[in-house]
């Protein structure tokens, strides 16, 4: 037994020896090896990680963003083997030159040159375009010292290791092989002698061994345990993302299912004959019916971009009517705050493109919202200046700037974090669940451009965004946005300074033809000195009101074909009599954009030439009007659209508000379309009647859509196309209805535009007039 003990023993510590000469004999083998494979990987990432900025680089390079590509180049040398880093142009002139941080670095014979085009997408198709060169280059060095350092380390550990390993095998020899050895001749002795002899007493480590293996089992029976209750947590929180994704669900629903309602009863009711603030008024319900529906959308959206199904639409739309649209929607708070709100596009910018506007108009509600709320003075200001990339592609930046309570610089970064804001107390003062910069940060990003932020604590904020669209050039832009009007002089009569600079420079009109005046004292010795075209005058001004000086002008007779436009950004209600009465041509709200002025201004020269110049005040409203007899009230604007007087249609939806609606909708159409309240009751209405498309609601008592539907397709054996018209929104509800045996899916609140292209899509052939 000793000789086994002592042969075992011997064996150990030769077998720890052998490893150990081995572990130290690889190491000094490795140190070349692994230097040369790091250095070889090291090259390799930074060739990576020049490609991949190469894009943005030639996006900065190509707008000539100087001190971006500085501070991108710093980053660069910030890795302690970066000797330099060199960015030239496409003539080889040095735009940028940086030196690495690292002072033990320096070019050597064993340095390694890295060389990058830099180049930007070419959207005529032709491939890509070289604008430029990046040189990186890197010293091996560190690479050299941290190997030897890692074979000293290694040298130590093993000479470590082999007295721990020696010292394991005697502990071992002695606790476990030669106690279990005595517990094998001792089982042995028992087996053939138990008659004969008493057991003798077993060895205390023995005991110990037994012990140990008691103690593993107990080990495993408790992480048994642990693994059932992680199994069970894991179940419970699949649980509760479930009820949060119902609540979601649910909550939309019931959101969308009253909004339906009054944004189509505003829609509604925009058809009908209104007068121009009757019909500004219904305009900004429906507008606030949408930013309604944006709370339920902007928890939806931020779960969609986290599941990363975040689909963007490519529609063509029309970016101007997209402004004014956002504009209105806050125009009244900001009038409430007693805010200037300017509105500055550059001249010549191009109004229609393809994207996703619903996305882009949810960027700038977000931003001026934002601004909105934490604006109590001065003004907010929404700009967009464009770009030609090419002949198709337009890079528009926009950018909303406010004269708030500012983002401290350490807080800047927080704010496009999910449910939070710069400060705390902000977010007890000022309200809000902390997603809209979230959202706008995100929905940038998802269409490939980048956003940045400008601000000092006390001196309000400005957000700027970049976006790459196509332009739509199958859509004529009218003539008149783009008139010239370099030869017109203006007075611009107003008392905030900054909004007589942003009409000059949407306007796109030479300096030396725009006068300035914040007084009518002042502004009536511009028109006595200068010949001036047209007056743009504020209706409230510091000291007294602007209408003072159009009574003023008006009273000579050498002033007469002088135009004179009103303005005003207040809330109150101006009589357009009143202002025919002084004298004035032409009412604007504020903010306005240039092709509303230079609309507004040629419509009052066609009144003139035609005699309506006493009858009529020009506004937001009525200048587009091709009727030559125009009035305050806004003519309704007809609108041809196609006709099914032959179709048969059901209209299934438990809401009689919903049902009202779709039904007078239909009619505009020529449809005199019949009404269910549940699906049991479409099924009698469908057996006894033979209908061309139904509109099935999903949730409903009763009978739901879904069986509904079912009992259609299957027990009826019909193929009747069946619409879901439906509130509910989710991700996966359009799948949820079309693999239901429905036919197509329509989204809760609905546009008349939507229920058109339904009826053309399934409506054809002998059912359109």
């Amino acid at each position: 037994m000793k000789l086994k003990y002592s042969l075992s023993t011997g064996i150990s510590v030769a077998l720890a020896i052998g490893l150990s000469v081995l572990l130290v004999a690889s190491s000094f083998y490795l140190n070349y090896e692994i230097g040369n494979r790091i250095y070889r990987i090291v090259q390799e990432k930074e060739e990576k990680n020049l490609e991949v900025m190469a894009s943005n680089i030639g996006i900065l390079l190509q707008q000539g963003y100087q001190d971006e590509l500085i501070e991108m180049a710093h980053n660069i040398t910030e890795d302690g083997m970066v000797v330099e880093v060199v960015i030239t142009d496409k003539n080889n002139a040095v735009v940028v030159f940086a030196v690495g941080t690292n002072p033990e670095t320096t070019v050597t014979e064993y340095s390694s040159v890295l060389t990058k085009p830099i180049t930007v997408k070419n959207h005529n198709g032709e491939g890509i375009l070289k604008i430029g060169e990046m040189t990186v280059t890197i010293d091996p060095v560190m690479i050299f010292k941290e190997t030897r350092k890692f074979t000293m380390v290694m040298s130590v550990v093993a000479a470590v290791f082999i007295l721990l390993l020696i010292g394991i095998v005697f502990v071992i020899t002695r606790l476990m092989v030669r106690p279990v050895t005595q517990l094998t001749e001792q089982l042995k002795l028992t087996e053939h002698y138990a008659e004969l002899f008493n057991i003798p007493t077993l060895d205390s480590n023995v005991v110990e061994i037994l012990n140990l293996n008691t103690a593993v089992q107990n080990m495993y029976s408790y992480y048994s345990v642990y693994h059932q209750k992680l199994l069970e947590a894991k179940n419970k929180a699949e649980e509760l993302n479930k009820a949060k994704s119902d609540f979601l669900a649910n909550m939309s629903h019931e959101i969308r299912t009253p909004m339906n309602a009054v944004l189509g009863m505003s829609n509604l009711l925009l058809d009908t004959k209104l007068k121009g603030e009757q019909r500004e008024w219904v305009n900004n319900i429906r507008i606030s019916g949408d930013n309604l529906l944006n709370i339920i959308n902007d928890i939806i959206d931020i779960s969609k971009i986290e599941s990363g199904r975040l689909v963007l639409e490519h529609v063509s739309f029309d970016m101007f009517s997209l402004i004014n649209e956002v504009v209105e929607l806050y125009s009244y708070q900001i009038m409430e705050k007693k805010l200037e709100i300017l509105l500055e596009i550059s001249p010549d910018t191009p109004r229609y493109y393809f994207g996703d506007p619903t996305r882009i108009r949810q960027i700038f509600a977000n931003l001026i919202s934002n601004a909105t709320k934490f604006t109590s003075q001065g003004h907010i200001m929404i700009a967009i200046a464009h770009h030609p990339v090419d002949d198709s592609y337009v890079r528009l930046e926009c950018s909303v700037e406010d004269t708030g309570i500012g983002i401290p610089k350490d807080k800047q970064k927080k704010v496009f974090e999910k449910f939070s804001q710069a400060e705390e107390s902000t977010t007890r003062k000022y309200g809000g669940t902390g997603l809209g910069l979230t959202i706008v940060y995100e929905l940038v990003r998802a269409m490939e451009g980048y956003i940045t932020l400008e601000s000092k604590e006390g001196e309000g904020a400005k957000f700027t965004f970049d976006l790459q669209l196509e332009s739509d050039r199958n859509r004529v832009e009218d003539i008149a946005e783009h008139s010239d009007l370099s030869d017109t002089t203006f007075l611009i009569l107003d008392d905030y300074q900054l909004t007589g600079k942003t009409v000059q420079a949407s306007l796109g009109i030479p300096k030396e033809n725009c006068y300035f005046a914040s007084c009518v004292e002042d502004g009536f010795k511009i028109v006595e000195k200068h010949r001036i075209d047209i007056c743009l005058v504020d209706y409230h001004l510091e000291r007294e009101r602007g209408i003072h000086f159009v009574r003023n002008v008006r009273s000579h007779s050498h002033f007469e074909d002088m135009l004179i436009v009103v303005m005003s950004g207040k809330l109150e209600h101006i009589p357009g009599d009143d202002l025919i009465q002084m004298g004035v041509d032409a009412f604007l709200r504020k903010p306005f954009r240039r092709d509303q002025l230079v609309g507004i201004i040629t419509r009052i020269y066609q009144n003139r030439e035609r005699g309506y110049c006493a009858k009529t005040i020009v506004t937001n409203h009525n200048y587009a009007s091709t009727d030559v007899s125009l009035d305050v009230d806004e003519r309704i604007k007809t609108v041809s659209n196609t006709q099914y007087k032959d179709a048969r249609v059901l209209v299934v939806d438990d809401m009689a508000m919903n049902l009202t609606l779709i039904v007078k909708v239909l009619s505009k159409f020529g449809i005199k379309a019949d009404k269910a309240t549940n699906g049991r009751e479409a099924i009698n209405r469908m057996e006894r009647k033979k209908y061309d498309l139904v509109f099935m609601d999903v949730q409903m008592p009763v009978m739901d859509g879904f069986e509904a539907t079912q009992i259609i397709r299957s027990r009826m054996k019909l193929d009747t196309p069946i619409v879901a018209l439906t509130a509910d929104a989710m991700v996966g509800d359009r799948e949820k209805c079309l693999a239901n045996g429905m036919s197509d899916y329509i989204n809760k609140p609905f546009k008349e535009h939507q229920i058109a292209e339904i009826l053309e899509k399934w409506l054809k052939g002998d059912m359109s007039e």
